[in-house]
């Protein structure tokens, strides 16, 4: 170890220190991004209802095909879609 407390070998403190402050950022406006896209998707899934009652549409299938449609921004959905088998398991299980 030196005089800084830091090992020879690595000196990775300041590394892990620059990834750290650049990945809150990123995981916030990942957030943001997911959050404006279930505003999008459940806004469309009204309108889809709507269009469907308008339709004729009997109004419990249309109320399940709309719920079907604005689901397609799931949290969960994208986990697995992504291949996180685990962590998809694991949410699975937390609702």
């Amino acid at each position: 170890m030196n005089s800084e407390g830091q090992s020879e070998k690595g000196g990775a403190g300041p590394v892990m220190l620059a990834v750290a402050a650049s990945a809150s950022p990123l995981i916030l406006r990942l957030f943001f991004s997911y959050l404006r896209a279930k505003r999008r998707a459940n806004v469309a899934g009204k309108r889809f209802f709507e269009a469907m009652v308008e339709g004729g549409v009997p109004r419990d299938e249309a109320r399940e095909l709309a719920d079907e449609y604005s689901s397609s921004i799931s949290l969960r959905r994208i986990i697995k879609d992504f291949g996180f088998v685990g962590m998809a398991g694991r949410l699975m299980r937390q609702s």
